[in-house]
């Protein structure tokens, strides 16, 4: 049997993602597997020729194109900063090029972001233009715009609220603020005392804040993964893989470091309870339909797997029927608002008295579950199938 579908796999190949989506594709037959690591297009002077050299390669007119994390790779981090310094007034582009590594710490997630939106732009304008070119049928796992889109945490919730999705009540005055004063007083005045402040543009936990105020604005405590580190005189801001508490003074000195990464802050929502834990959901959708599904049980408000956390089967509560009926839905409808996005990572919180679920995060590389099995096929194994089977009778 001839081949019928070129895959194409573009990332940090060295890391965990890029390898579980290789070993997947590997036990797939007639498909012609290419990859292209992110170190070459970032280090390459023109984005267009490397692109048009791949697709020479390819031998089909069918391609799926799956575009990976750019994360767990410092030099790549650096590559995309320096993108994003164009236009920053923090550093230039040498002055990031010049960077060092400092493993874990919260720095420059503005330039980060608007460098992978340049490199995303460039991949995709040029695969787009080769498919034109040499007439193939073209598919992305996820397409460049969605994955830019889905990284802009305030424009996904509010475009999510302006379609009349659950999601948790958002404060936007806080974009007027400049320090932790005017962060306090706004939540003061919105009546918002138990709020969790999010970087725009962070992942993972990174930089993310359970804030409690008093309602009287005498006292305050915060539950973070950000660890407050003084070295030389100066303050730095670290991802750790424990749980802090902090008081109003480190809040203070934290939050008037964050604030200049782009923040925004989102109601407290009470999270339901299994076996005693706190627990939300991450569920992947494929093309809109659930598939893998896993509780994230914790005894703190963050329930990221990678700090220690608990991770169940979806299946192991009683009611996770009625859950999945009341949660497809809501993954149809946000596939139909998020063209492109085929594959997304859902964070759902239960509200703890009705259980009733809120979309508190969508998530373009929320597929790493590695382990976890749906209809006995791995996350990648699924994503494949039904990406293969669009193309193949396209």
């Amino acid at each position: 049997m001839s081949i019928i579908v070129s895959v194409v796999l573009i990332g940090n190949l060295e890391g965990r993602r890029c390898k579980e989506f290789l070993a997947a594709a590997q036990m797939k037959q007639h498909i012609d597997l290419h990859t292209l690591s992110f170190a070459a297009i970032l280090s390459s002077s023109s984005c267009k020729t490397i692109i048009a050299t791949l697709f020479e390669q390819l031998r089909s007119n069918r391609v799926l194109i799956k575009i990976e994390s750019p994360g767990e790779n410092f030099v790549i981090e650096r590559s995309l900063v320096a993108r994003g310094a164009v236009e920053s007034k923090r550093l230039t582009p040498a002055d990031a090029l010049c960077l060092q590594e400092d493993f874990g710490r919260i720095r420059f997630l503005k330039e980060w972001y608007v460098g992978f939106c340049k490199m995303l732009s460039d991949l995709g304008n040029h695969i787009n233009q080769q498919a034109r070119d040499r007439n193939l049928t073209l598919r992305y796992v996820n397409t460049p715009d969605a994955i830019a889109i889905l990284f802009d945490k305030p424009k996904v919730q509010t475009r999510l609220a302006d379609n009349n999705l659950p999601v948790p009540k958002t404060i936007p005055q806080l974009a007027s603020a400049q320090d932790y004063g005017d962060i306090k007083s706004i939540l003061m005045d919105e009546k918002s005392h138990k709020v969790f402040i999010k970087p725009a543009y962070g992942s993972s936990a990174s930089g993310i804040m359970a804030l409690q105020l008093k309602a009287d604005g005498s006292a305050a405590q915060a539950y973070t993964s950000i660890e407050l580190v003084e070295e030389h005189g100066e303050v730095k801001l670290y991802n750790s893989l424990k749980i802090h508490r902090y008081r109003e003074k480190q809040i203070a000195r934290i939050l008037d470091i964050l604030i200049h990464e782009t923040i925004y802050a989102e109601q407290w929502l009470p999270k339901a309870q299994t076996d005693g834990l706190l627990f939300d959901i991450r569920l992947l959708s494929i093309t809109g339909q659930a598939t893998h599904g896993i509780l994230r049980c914790s005894t703190s408000p963050m329930t990221n797997l990678h700090l220690g956390n608990h991770r169940k089967d979806i299946s192991t509560l009683p009611d996770y029927q009625n859950i999945l009926s009341q949660c497809q839905p809501l993954l149809q409808q946000v596939s139909e608002i998020f063209p492109g996005a085929d594959n997304i990572g859902f964070d759902i919180l239960l509200s703890k008295r009705l259980r009733q679920p809120y979309i508190l995060e969508l998530n373009a590389f929320g597929d790493l579950l590695t382990n976890h099995r749906f209809n006995h096929k791995s996350t990648q194994e699924n994503l494949l199938d039904s990406a293969l089977a669009e193309l193949t009778y396209a």
